[in-house]
């Protein structure tokens, strides 16, 4: 499997880590898994950790994801760390997955640094809010 669910922290944040190419079916199962992860701790906390990710899925299976986020009707605290390396080819897929999200009221954003990430995530949504 091309990718793993990971949580930790708290707040809790749930962290996908894609690692190789990641498909559009691949992609799908890890957005279902990382939803579903969500809503059983009532928490919308995410990190997609890119940086093992070589690619595997195109800018039209990235809006799929986010067409699904506002069907799904995804809590409106949902907050996404899009975690990608400097330099990075992936960089433009990120930040377009960014735009759209923001586009629709969702609130993500790309970051280079984890730490970075991480306390964004945290800050954004205090414990219990």
């Amino acid at each position: 499997m091309p990718w793993k669910l990971e949580v930790s922290g708290s707040p809790a944040i749930i962290e996908v880590i894609y690692e190789g190419d990641v498909g559009p079916v691949e992609l799908e199962a890890a957005f279902t898994a990382a939803l579903t992860e969500s809503v059983h701790r009532q928490n919308p906390l995410f990190l997609a950790n890119l940086v093992a990710l070589t690619g595997g899925h195109s800018i039209i299976d990235l809006m799929d994801i986010v067409t699904r986020i506002e069907a799904e009707v995804v809590d409106r605290r949902f907050r996404e760390a899009v975690l990608v390396p400097p330099g990075t080819p992936l960089g433009p897929h990120a930040e377009f997955y960014e735009t759209a999200c923001r586009n629709r009221g969702f609130n993500a954003r790309v970051f280079n640094d984890r730490d970075e990430a991480v306390a964004w995530l945290r800050k954004v949504v205090p414990p219990g809010s």
